[in-house]
């Protein structure tokens, strides 16, 4: 949830968005990914909000760091004040793509979007995420984790709909700069509204020509979701990934999460999500442990790359 504050902030003060918050257009010249693309090998990379303490500490050196673990492909969440010249600089100088970034909040403005949508064309960026809906009763700054919750929980049909036409329209424009929007999935968005699922009405009612989906496969399974029966169910709509586990999987609440397990040791199998998510056509996915802290970040970072990578018949 401090996402959310980093981000409203963010925008606030230039365009950034720290949330939530990634289109086929060229990456660094190279051609985009494309679904069935089943031949061409899978891209782990990382999102950044998971390395916020540290990358706050030291970001030239948060993203060496990053760079020696093998990661290429990175996802902001937030872009830390820097320009974008002087931040792609940075990024070449490491060897690092930025691949994506949560970036969009329903409730942007033009202008915010419009800056927005300069800065990651300026860093040739294929993606732009938003992380959530409208989340009308979140009061600034965030104090507490309950309070985030709190203003989570309060989240109606009526906001997913309006987030939903927003990034209808929103989408348009990201689409019309060469780059492809999607949508974040967290528990929020599997919450029943009567007979009505959240994220199955979000789908139905965005533009497939505008409008992706970003699967985080973790937050799916910790509100005892399948991530597979999605993708088996929208085949076409889904174009990025999160990775994440638990040690178990969760209750009935969708805005709690379970404990953090290293890759390989926890509830998912991963071999099988990988599968599905390849014939859905998802090529790159981005680590995103919970429980990070400056101190652990990098050797997370680092045993879930290789973990990946090591994956066969994937």
């Amino acid at each position: 949830m401090d996402r959310l504050s980093r981000i409203t902030a963010t925008t606030r003060r230039a365009y950034i968005s720290k949330m939530s918050v990634a289109g086929l257009a060229l990456l660094a010249g190279e051609k985009p990914l494309l679904h069935g693309a089943a031949e061409a090998p899978l891209e782990f990379g990382v999102q950044l909000y998971m390395l916020r303490d540290l990358l706050a500490k030291d970001f030239e050196r948060g993203l060496e760091q990053v760079a020696q673990t093998g990661v290429k492909h990175v996802e902001f969440a937030g872009f830390y004040d820097r320009p974008a010249a002087g931040l792609a600089r940075l990024l070449r100088a490491n060897g690092l793509v930025a691949s994506s970034a949560h970036c969009i909040r329903a409730e942007m403005s033009q202008d915010e979007l419009k800056a927005m949508i300069d800065y990651c064309g300026e860093l040739k960026m294929p993606y732009m995420c938003a992380a959530a809906p409208i989340i009308r009763h979140l009061k600034l700054p965030i104090t507490s984790m309950e309070q985030a919750r709190q203003a989570i929980r309060q989240i109606t049909l009526d906001d997913m709909r309006e987030s939903a036409d927003r990034f209808n329209r929103i989408s348009e424009s990201i689409t019309r700069a060469g780059m492809r929007f999607a949508y974040h999935t967290h528990g929020m968005d599997f919450r029943r509204y009567g007979d009505i699922l959240a994220f199955d009405d979000m789908v139905q009612r965005t533009d497939p020509k505008y409008v992706s989906f970003q699967l985080d496969f973790g937050n799916v399974v910790a509100v005892n979701e399948d991530p597979i029966a999605y993708l088996r169910k929208y085949p076409t709509r889904f174009c990025l990934g999160h990775l994440k586990d638990w040690t178990r999987r969760n209750t009935d609440d969708t805005e709690m999460i379970p404990p953090r397990a290293p890759f390989g040791e926890g509830v998912i199998d991963w071999k099988q999500m990988l599968q599905a998510g390849r014939r859905a056509g998802i090529q790159t996915y981005f680590i995103e442990q919970e429980e990070v802290t400056a101190q652990n970040a990098i050797e997370v970072l680092r045993q879930g790359y290789q973990y990946f990578r090591s994956l066969k018949d994937v």
